[in-house]
């Protein structure tokens, strides 16, 4: 159930508003203690954690974002444009069997499958696309289709639960320079190389 006030230090309860909601951390400047959660799935649910790029696609991502803050829990909807995924994925971590809906283009996909690189997770998440970028050349491969084309976010919701988990090839590249070499070029911005094959118009 959903709190609907907290309580003071001085023992005085006082209305839940959204932006309490999201506390993290001691409060002390308001006098409010954070609230925490907690997430416990039954043994043959797979919670879903879902992460938007509001950027992606000409900008819809906002519009969807707002819809599925509307459908489901919002401590399962995150807008990674503030902060990253870090946030979502570390609220998820202790929980068995969880999928994350990425929602933007390859490169939003790329940017979450690095962070979880990073996180070291005990049981990597699946990972499912709803496609909002501008090629979507991952998304096709693995049969989530070319682009949103304002489908029912229910239909959609169904289709990454009815899903089949296939596994991709991820490589790590190392790229080094001579020492002899007199001009630096810029450095890799990521070593992980996502292995997939398309074959566009």
């Amino acid at each position: 159930e959903r709190q609907r006030s907290v309580t003071s230090d001085r023992g005085q309860k006082k209305p839940l508003t959204r932006s309490d909601s999201n506390m993290f951390g001691d409060n002390t400047q308001q006098g409010v203690s954070p609230i925490s959660f907690q997430i416990t799935p039954i043994c043959t649910q797979h919670p879903l954690l879902v992460m938007i790029n509001p950027k992606s696609g000409g900008r819809q991502g906002l519009r969807i974002l707002r819809k599925f803050q509307y459908l489901l829990n919002p401590r399962q909807v995150y807008d990674i444009a503030k902060g990253g995924p870090t946030q979502g994925l570390h609220f998820y971590k202790d929980a068995s069997n969880f999928r994350v809906l990425c929602c933007g283009g390859d490169g939003t996909v790329g940017w979450i499958l690095d962070t979880i690189d990073k996180m070291n997770f005990a049981k990597l998440p699946p990972i499912a696309i709803l496609p909002l970028g501008t090629g979507n050349d991952l998304a096709r491969c693995l049969r989530w289709g070319p682009g949103y084309d304002k489908e029912s976010l229910n239909k959609i919701l169904k289709k990454v639960e009815e899903s089949s988990i296939v596994m991709m090839d991820r490589w790590k590249i190392e790229i080094s320079s001579s020492d002899n070499e007199k001009e630096k070029g810029d450095p890799i911005p990521s070593n992980i190389f996502n292995n997939y094959f398309s074959i566009g118009v």
